[in-house]
């Protein structure tokens, strides 16, 4: 006689299933914002961090669910759709990228640092190669970390004006 053996492994992942299911089919509602110029779709599922700028000039950021035509950020603010002006996304590969980019700018200020110092201990190059060193070693990592920073912060920004907001029912 055969008897069905069930690992700890195997119970947890019909669980898991199981779980994954209801959480997709409880979240049927998306945020669709369609380019008014060209007709570009951009789908923001539930959940998602946002930020919205309201018309009145209240800012609202976290996650956000769909109730009705409205949207409720970190469950406590409700806005209506009509009310927003503009939505801004921010995306967790735009903020790794951000941040290897503030990296890579430390690390061109040290290389370009030690160069400078190098420049002037070994006499070859004189003031001439120091200075060039020096303002290399300044104003590119500047530029790079702050261009860096901004990546890491801001998040595309869809106003009203250009994209048309709307709330739509998937799986349906």
């Amino acid at each position: 006689m055969r008897t069905a053996k069930f690992s700890l492994a195997s119970v947890f992942s019909i669980i898991l299933i199981f779980c994954l299911n209801i959480e997709s089919i409880s979240q049927n509602e998306v945020l669709i914002l369609t380019k008014k110029r060209n007709g570009k779709v951009k789908t923001i599922k539930q959940g998602k961090r946002i930020k919205v700028f309201t018309n009145t000039g209240e800012v609202y950021k976290g996650k956000f669910t769909i109730k009705e035509d409205s949207l409720v950020i970190r469950g406590k603010s409700c806005v209506s759709i009509n009310d927003v002006e503009i939505i801004s996304k921010n995306s967790k590969g735009r903020k790794i990228l951000g941040s290897l980019i503030v990296v890579f700018g430390g690390f061109i200020s040290l290389t370009f640092g030690y160069g400078a110092i190098y420049a002037v201990v070994s006499g070859g190059g004189g003031p001439f190669l120091f200075s060039i060193a020096l303002v290399s070693a300044i104003s590119v990592p500047i530029f790079v970390v702050t261009k860096g920073v901004q990546m890491h912060t801001t998040g595309r920004k869809f106003k009203k004006t250009k994209w048309k907001y709307e709330i739509k029912k998937i799986g349906s």
